[in-house]
């Protein structure tokens, strides 16, 4: 079968779904232009933690699909600056009172094309700030963010594409909650299942989880195979970003014969891993580290990062399916 794209719904919303030989990929672009559902074919698994009802959905919307995050994580009682602007975020984090995990991961994003383009399956989704009073009211910025997904054989590309339409700068840090069932396999078999990160530094956190500026050797080896079993993470690490550009996580399930790689571009600097749910591990990867306006390090090191008037950024990452 070619790949192919049709209009349908799920959990009663409008969805678009991208379909190969390989792979069934299920769009919302009014959840914040969430991909809910990627569906290998051949071991008839979903590689993405899925909700039941858009009411199990709603109640936790960052532990399904890929939420968007903009900006991702936590900043410090939701106050930042950047060239000479003040922002005060939403403090939704009250027992840390942090602000957390940004505005973009619960706006309707419009469907702009859903086509096939040199034979593969294209999906463009986009969101102008100027159209939401409560984005303006936090964030003074008229921006367009265009999401691209393409899907081709045993690999689904997403471009997250940020647009300055302002004439002021404005601060830039992007993200994806990630989120994975654990483990992939049906069975529930969680020893077959592991994890590796490109990573080998991590950020020392403080008590309120935000990063104290300082970094640590990581406490395991996440490059080889690591199990979460008996674990609670919510780490950030310092990605390793290889000779090509990219850094590449896995999520490896011998019971499903299934490894999921995930590779994301040099835009990514940081890998967030996170199991604070039962049947739930995420791997984030992001543009900036939590906090990064108020973190007292580099903007190299830290990410920080400004896209003056009238400038694009293109961030990249690819999932790649295959048996073993």
């Amino acid at each position: 079968m070619t790949n192919h794209i049709e209009h349908v719904e799920y959990l009663d919303e409008k969805a678009v779904k991208l379909s190969s030989s390989y792979l069934d990929a299920i769009l919302i672009p009014s959840w914040g232009s969430n991909l809910i559902s990627l569906q290998w074919k051949k071991e008839n698994v979903n590689v993405l933690n899925v909700p039941k009802s858009s009411e199990e959905y709603l109640s936790a919307p960052f532990f399904y699909g890929i939420p968007i995050l903009f900006p991702p994580n936590r900043i410090d009682r939701g106050k930042m600056s950047y060239a000479g602007q003040d922002y005060q975020l939403e403090v939704n984090e009250t027992d840390k009172e942090n602000h957390l995990h940004g505005f973009l991961h619960d706006k309707p994003f419009s469907l702009k094309s859903a086509e096939l383009e040199d034979g593969k399956a294209v999906v463009k989704t986009e969101l102008q700030s100027s159209h939401f009073p409560d984005i303006i009211r936090v964030f003074p910025h008229s921006f367009k963010i265009t999401m691209i997904y393409t899907l081709d054989g045993s690999s689904l590309r997403v471009g997250g594409e940020m647009k300055n339409l302002g004439d002021k700068p404005m601060p830039f840090g992007f993200g994806y909650h990630t989120a994975f069932p654990f483990p992939l396999n049906n069975k529930g078999d969680k020893e077959a299942c592991t994890f590796t990160l490109p990573v080998s530094k991590q950020w020392i956190l403080n008590e309120r989880s935000l990063p104290t500026g300082e970094l640590k050797s990581s406490e395991h080896n996440y490059k080889e195979e690591t199990s979460p079993i008996g674990r609670e993470l919510d780490d950030i690490f310092l990605a390793d970003i290889d000779q090509q550009g990219n850094s590449i996580a896995a999520l490896t399930d011998h019971a499903a014969n299934l490894k999921v790689e995930y590779q994301c571009d040099h835009s990514f600097k940081h890998w967030v891993a996170f199991n604070g749910a039962e049947g739930l591990l995420c791997l984030e990867p992001y543009t900036w580290v939590t906090n990064a306006p108020n973190v007292n390090q580099s903007a190299s090191l830290t990410g920080l990062k400004g896209l003056d008037p009238d400038q694009t950024i293109t961030c990249m990452s690819t999932f790649t399916i295959s048996s073993l």
